[in-house]
Parts: structure tokens; C-alpha cells; sequence
């Protein structure tokens, strides 16, 4: 019933909205905490993340990293619509000079922060912090399975 009611509105779209505030994410956070609760069965004062342990349930910043990761991975992989296929450049479709970055995602320039804050940018920059290992698996499900 939580996965039905709650979590669905929860996640839906989270990587449009995924670049909202800190507030606004602590407020969702209580959200998925309070649907724990309700799950374990826990009363209002108690503490919930052993609980959300248990349950094997992301916090929910983990959770929109993971989200916007598993696009990215899509992206790469050409299993999207061409409009978002074509937000991501290897760096070494950028330019051709010899670094150690060379198989990193190119990051947009961005002046103002708001810029920073887009699907492309913070896509490429969660990319590019993924251990190598993870960025080679070609399987979208087996990515999101050794995510965490």
C-alpha cells in the first residue's frame, strides 16, 4: 500500500525535482520516514533509521542520486528518447588531449548557479563521481543492483 500510494507520488519525476532545496528534501525525508513508521508498525517518537535499514529502503537523498545515476546510465547506453541521448559528451569527444579524466562526462559550463542546478549538469557530476567499475556495467538493472 506505501509503494502504491506513497512512494509513487514520492519519486514521480524526481529527476525534474530532484535539484529542489535542502528544506524542501528534509520534508519529503519526514515523509518516507512517517510511511516506515507505519510499516513497522513504530509509534510517533521512536526512531526510524534502523527501521528504514531493515526495510532496505534508501534515504531519500540516496535515493535521487540513484534515480538521476540509473538516467544517466540509460543516456550513455541510448535507451532514451534522442533530446536527453544528446545532454551527455565524453571528454574526449570535447578534445583530444591525453588525461586521466578522458572517459569522465564533459560538465556544461554554467555561470549562475541556477545552471548548475539542470538535469545535464548535475547528471555528468554524479556521473563522473561513480567508481569506474560501476560505469562499465552495461546492464541498467544490474547498475541499480550494485549502486549501493
Amino acid at each position: 500500500m506505501i509503494n502504491a500510494f506513497v512512494f509513487n507520488k514520492l519519486f514521480y519525476c524526481s529527476t525534474v525535482w530532484g535539484n529542489t532545496s535542502e528544506t524542501n528534501i528534509k520534508k519529503l525525508q519526514l515523509v518516507q520516514n512517517f510511511a516506515g513508521k507505519i510499516v513497522l508498525g513504530l509509534r510517533k517518537f521512536d526512531h526510524i533509521s534502523e527501521g528504514l535499514k531493515t526495510l532496505q529502503w534508501l534515504s531519500l537523498k540516496d535515493k535521487l542520486t540513484l534515480n538521476i545515476a540509473a538516467m544517466v546510465h540509460k543516456c550513455l547506453h541510448h535507451r532514451v528518447p534522442d533530446y536527453l541521448d544528446d545532454k551527455f559528451q565524453y571528454r574526449s569527444q570535447v578534445h583530444q588531449r591525453t588525461l586521466r579524466s578522458i572517459n569522465n562526462l564533459n560538465l556544461p559550463l554554467c555561470r549562475i548557479s541556477t545552471g548548475q542546478r539542470s538535469f545535464a549538469f548535475r547528471g555528468a557530476k554524479t556521473w563522473n563521481s561513480l567508481p569506474v567499475e560501476l560505469r562499465t556495467i552495461e546492464s541498467t538493472k544490474i547498475f541499480k543492483k550494485n549502486f549501493f
